[in-house]
């Protein structure tokens, strides 16, 4: 196999990877709150108050906070140790809904947060490794598209958890039941979630199987630079530094914008189906909801991947609402291994401390406030990631054009007497 449909396949099972490894969270994003509400309704003193949205909160508090932390272990783990150690992680997440329990949940919130960090930084230096410059765009656009599918695959499962216990009167989590307020609400019955954790345990664990049988290879115009091996405390002096740096502020705005929407699309949003009377009798609106966001990152992914030089492309997909997470996402990981193109891996992990950063106050903010004052907080990041990540864009575009006017002879003194 040549080394161009090697990063494809190298891109298409990192993909895969995702998809099994972030199953169970992605489909628990939409109905964590309804299902952790369900369960206090009947064992009050088992879960706390909005634990959906403050676990999620906690879950993006350990991601923050665990990007600064992940590209430190990664000489240690290296790219395959942070893969199987994350899967891990998503596995103990997906089992702990077997036993909802506020002293369980919690600390698997957590872990499934740092697993993510673990993840982004060994599966980016894992695509920098087999990626060029000129493939970058692509590979990433492959990996988007089929990491996607989970939500489609998260639709799927819950329509057929749905169907499965239409027959069991009582116990069907699609039961509409009458609150104590005589409002219309969605609950979810334990055998369901558990008929969920199972999905979401097996697809981890073939997550964990797929990060043990990663291949790879080593391409001799990688993006991935070798690097000495550093202390500990080298490493993180570099992670706070990269916080700093000039183009990473710049592309912050958009990170956060980026963590703050989704949440309120993701988890927020979602959530409004089973508490709004006009929506709750129709039983598979989450799940219609997840296919219908997939079909979105998908088209997006299959634009950029056959368009990926075309700037009106990529400002229309910026434009477009519905495509906001299959566009972004390509746009933000390229920006970001430009931005600090020495340090990629720090890149990407100071890329999502910000944007779990901003997630994770959306989520503690949404128990405070309606859905249409976040969406009025979103709209006001959309604007300020506009102006700064337009602004990155001119110094990105100045700094090329000034490498490419600079002498030959100059730049080989340059590099000499470094």
């Amino acid at each position: 196999m040549n080394d161009d449909n090697f990063m494809i396949l190298a891109a298409g099972l990192l993909g895969v990877l995702q998809m099994c490894g972030f199953f169970g969270y992605d489909m628990m994003s939409f109905l964590v709150e309804p299902a952790c509400h369900s369960v206090r309704e009947r064992c009050p003193e088992c879960i706390i108050q909005y634990a959906g949205y403050y676990g999620t909160a906690f879950t993006n508090l350990s991601y923050t906070f665990g990007n600064l932390l992940a590209p430190c272990f990664l000489p240690i783990l290296e790219t395959k140790g942070s893969l199987i150690l994350a899967s891990f992680f998503f596995i103990f997440f997906s089992a702990n809904f077997f036993y909802l329990r506020t002293w369980l949940f919690f600390p698997a919130c957590m872990f499934c947060g740092f697993g993510f960090a673990l993840f982004f930084s060994g599966g980016g230096s894992y695509a920098l490794r087999h990626s060029t410059d000129r493939t970058i765009s692509r590979n990433q656009s492959i990996q988007c598209m089929i990491s996607s599918i989970t939500t489609v695959m998260s639709g799927v499962f819950l329509i057929f958890s749905s169907k499965f216990l239409d027959g069991e009167k009582g116990r069907n989590m699609t039961e509409i039941s009458l609150a104590q307020t005589n409002s219309n609400y969605r609950y979810y019955s334990d055998t369901e979630i558990k008929i969920l954790s199972t999905g979401m345990t097996i697809f981890a664990i073939v997550s964990l199987i797929l990060a043990v049988l990663m291949p790879k290879r080593n391409l001799s115009n990688s993006l991935l630079k070798k690097t000495k091996n550093i202390s500990l405390k080298q490493q993180i002096g570099k992670v706070f530094s990269a916080i700093v740096q000039k183009n990473l502020l710049k592309l912050s705005p958009l990170f956060a914008c980026t963590g703050a929407i989704l949440a309120l699309l993701f988890t927020i949003y979602p959530t409004t189906f089973a508490f709004t009377d006009s929506l709750v009798e129709d039983k598979n609106m989450v799940a219609y909801y997840c296919i219908a966001t997939c079909v979105g990152e998908f088209i997006a992914g299959l634009i950029f991947t056959s368009i990926g030089k075309n700037k009106s492309i990529g400002i229309l997909m910026g434009v477009l609402y519905g495509f906001l997470d299959g566009s972004a996402t390509n746009a933000r990981m390229v920006a970001a291994a430009k931005a600090l193109p020495e340090e990629p891996a720090i890149a990407f992990s100071v890329a999502k401390f910000y944007q779990a950063a901003s997630a994770m106050i959306f989520l503690f903010l949404s128990s405070k406030l309606n859905i249409h004052q976040l969406h009025y907080l979103s709209t006001i990041l959309v604007l300020i990631s506009i102006i700064c990540y337009i602004s990155y864009l001119r110094d990105l575009r100045s700094s090329k054009v000034f490498t490419r006017e600079l002498p030959k002879e100059n730049i080989e003194k340059k590099d000499f007497e470094q």
